[in-house]
């Protein structure tokens, strides 16, 4: 029934702008004026120029607010006589104090994605797609996650080698579904101004590698030599024939959610790896498995790749070998429970392995699809904000399209995304979240440095910023209240830009 009432919530109204490269809004909840998305087809299409210079005295804000503004583009001046406004508030950049590097931003080609990029059956129109995420005149995504095999958002569970006793991987194949992801994952490459970074991830092994003897559900990989060297071949086999088929693998996560796996009866795909285990497959097997490969030995290999509550405690227990110390670069998170987990466990993680970034991995709000929910783009600017104060070096969204189920998903585990699809009226939807992603991903590019600011404390008011390499500071302040509020962007060389950040808003400064 619920999926039903979307649908026709999507004919509740349409309103048409000015020319094809802006957002044709379609309000979707008579109920709430502030659930809207941007309808997309190949007759129309939002789109945002990139940042291509910038004179000494201007900047460039951009807004999106719950009103109904999407990304709105105005210059402002430098105030060069520094005047101030008492009844508005200070945010005090200074470049000169940096922090972590940032490696990026994007989402996962999932199976489903794949799938609903294709059903949209037009090739201009999957071109659209792709281009919203990671053309110039999109959001400029430069990071994708990859499944290794099937994951729940599949529509069937498979692996690559399901041969049981197979240890030579003489069976090993990727499946049609990768042919799929592979197909957009280079069109992708193609249009992208910067090299993407792909990396994958598994949600298990396959099923005869495990005690329980299934995907699906939890259970631990087989103890024994053979078969942690058969997995750890399996990674790098998924790595070569990726790579042979244009896809580079920039890193690989050990496992999807670890500390699901402990439940046996778990509801899709999943491995119980606890850190120790990690520690020992890395140091003993993957690793050098990677390292020796002439195709995979450039893949950097994360831990974790789970919930924050879990940080620092599962980090130190799987870096405390040496070996396996070396062989790690990153330590990944999600963002699921960062509600009720400390953001400092971040800082502290980062502190005690500070050669180590800390990388989100993986996020989506639900359950299913509320198309146009200005909230659900809020928290997603909220827990970005968030961890980046707290030295994570990026953030990736989970899958990058969806349809208006929330899938398909072969466990009926359906939740939102950023762009939904609706192929039978061929067309597509940006919702929030999409533009909640975009006021990072466009204007705080790989290699930015965090910068430190000073902002007084003001309710529902949030703010970070960055110095990119060509030296264009990006600031990105969220106001989750229900009141305008009036602010002074300064920095340390008397620069003072005053905007004024409408309710419920999240907004972008870019200066140099």
């Amino acid at each position: 029934m619920l999926f039903f009432q979307l649908i026709s919530t999507l004919l509740y109204t349409a309103e048409s702008t000015n020319g094809k490269d802006d957002c044709v809004k379609r309000f979707t909840n008579p109920k709430d004026k502030t659930s809207m998305v941007c309808v997309c087809n190949t007759q129309q299409c939002h789109t945002f120029p990139r940042v291509k210079s910038l004179s000494g005295d201007s900047a460039y804000f951009y807004e999106t607010t719950a009103s109904g503004l999407r990304f709105e583009k105005s210059e402002i001046k430098n105030n060069t006589k520094n005047e101030w406004d008492k009844m508005g508030f200070r945010l005090k950049v200074i470049t000169t104090e940096r922090f972590q590097e940032i490696i990026g931003f994007g989402g996962a080609m999932t199976d489903a994605a794949a799938i609903n990029i294709d059903r949209l059956d037009n090739e201009e129109l999957e071109e659209i797609l792709l281009h919203s995420y990671f053309g110039d005149q999109g959001i400029e995504y430069n990071v994708i996650r990859i499944p290794i095999a099937s994951c729940d958002f599949s529509t069937r569970e498979y692996s690559y080698l399901n041969t049981p006793g197979d240890f030579s991987l003489n069976s090993f194949h990727l499946a049609e579904e990768d042919q799929w992801k592979i197909k957009f994952i280079r069109r992708a490459q193609k249009m992208a101004r910067l090299p993407i970074k792909n990396f994958g991830s598994p949600w298990s092994a396959p099923a005869w590698m495990k005690t329980t003897g299934h995907m699906k559900g939890g259970g631990k990989l087989l103890e024994g030599e053979k078969y942690s060297k058969t997995y750890a071949e399996y990674f790098v086999r998924f790595i070569e024939d990726y790579t042979a088929q244009g896809i580079p693998i920039w890193g690989v996560t050990v496992q999807n959610e670890p500390s699901l796996g402990e439940d046996e009866k778990y509801g899709f795909q999943a491995m119980f790896f606890p850190p120790k285990d990690q520690s020992d497959f890395v140091a003993n097997h993957l690793g050098p498995t990677i390292a020796k490969s002439k195709v995979a030995n450039r893949t950097l290999i994360m831990i974790h790749d789970d919930f924050r509550g879990n940080l620092p405690e599962w980090a130190d227990i799987t870096l405390a070998n040496p070996k396996t110390d070396d062989f790690v670069s990153g330590i990944a998170v999600h963002w699921y429970g960062d509600r009720d987990a400390d953001p400092m466990k971040l800082t502290q993680t980062k502190e005690k392995h500070p050669r180590k970034f800390i990388l989100g991995t993986e996020a989506c709000t639900g359950p299913g699809i509320d198309l146009g929910s200005f909230s659900r783009g809020e928290r997603y600017a909220e827990d970005i904000i968030e961890d980046l104060q707290h030295d994570v070096s990026g953030w990736v969204d989970w899958n990058l399209a969806l349809d208006l189920q929330g899938g398909p998903n072969w466990v009926s585990n359906f939740v939102d995304s950023p762009i939904i699809v609706n192929h039978t009226a061929k067309e597509f939807y940006l919702q929030p979240m999409f533009y909640a992603m975009g006021h990072f991903s466009k204007f705080i590019k790989p290699g930015a440095k965090r910068v430190s600011i000073k902002m007084q404390k003001v309710k529902d008011v949030q703010g970070i910023a960055f110095i990119n390499q060509d030296g264009t500071v990006a600031v990105v302040v969220q106001n989750k209240g229900d009141f305008g509020v009036k602010i002074s962007i300064e920095d340390e060389r008397g620069k003072q830009y005053r905007v004024t950040l409408q309710q419920r808003s999240i907004n972008t400064l870019v200066y140099k």
